[in-house]
């Protein structure tokens, strides 16, 4: 694949070998190597507990892998972190979270207690979100922050579970199925400034799956169809004050 000015390119699509026997739900470039993860149990026709690494001629596994299913791959600080569904890693408790240290997964600061399903970095810290309400011991409503060594809330977090995360004009942008973010009314969708939560506009008005942001504009794709007061069928894009289709 070829970006050229943010666009991918591609002259024709190849399989990575034999592919994987279930989905695969996140994929991260990490040290030369693409990461998949998702709920498959073998990649390549070798076993690999639901995440692999591809080094551009074939599929391995990554120490013991996990117990179910990987949702969400981030790379901070250099290092590798995986969310989703699973608790162990081999004899390893890890609590929906871990990290990578090159040839074993790890346990990140007593994980959360409940599925991570995305990840973000915002102002030098690893976001996670999902459906957990407890992060490291302490309350975190659906999503928090990982600052390398320990987890923090941000602000009171939401009412309902976060799917995805991204980054526009600044702000941290979480999706999800929530109707409140911080202590407003936030449908769906919400902005977090570094203290506090913002609605966008009237929201969608249902969940949100994917977040991206391009050319200025915050792109929001998932099962709503409408977006403000405007009609919008599962995708709509955001200028900063209002809502249009696509």
């Amino acid at each position: 694949l070829l970006i050229v000015n943010g666009n991918i390119m591609a002259s024709s699509w190849t399989p990575l070998g034999s592919g994987m026997n279930g989905d695969v739900n996140a994929v991260v470039e990490y040290n030369g190597k693409i990461i998949a993860g998702g709920e498959f149990t073998q990649a390549g026709g070798s076993n690999a507990s639901y995440i692999a690494q591809w080094d551009g001629s074939q599929w391995s596994p990554m120490g013991n892998g996990f117990n179910d299913t990987v949702y969400a791959l981030a790379i901070y600080n250099n290092e590798l972190y995986a969310g989703g569904e699973f608790t162990f890693s081999g004899g390893t408790f890890v609590n929906y979270i871990a990290k990578w240290t090159g040839s074993s997964w790890v346990r990140v600061a007593n994980g959360v207690n409940d599925e991570v399903k995305a990840f973000g970095i915002y102002n030098s810290s690893l976001i996670a979100g999902g459906s957990f309400t407890n992060a490291g011991g302490s309350g975190a409503n659906y999503i928090a922050r990982y600052n390398g060594s320990g987890w923090s809330s941000l602000g009171n977090g939401m009412d309902d579970q976060v799917f995805t995360i991204t980054v526009y004009n600044g702000n941290l942008i979480a999706g999800g199925r929530f109707s409140s973010a911080g202590n407003i009314s936030a449908s769906n969708i919400a902005g977090w400034n570094g203290t506090s939560w913002s609605s966008l506009g009237g929201g969608l008005n249902d969940r949100v799956f994917a977040l991206a942001s391009y050319n200025g504009k915050l792109y929001a794709g998932g099962e709503f169809t409408s977006a403000g007061n405007s009609s919008a069928n599962y995708m709509a894009t955001w200028n900063g004050s209002s809502w249009s289709s696509i």
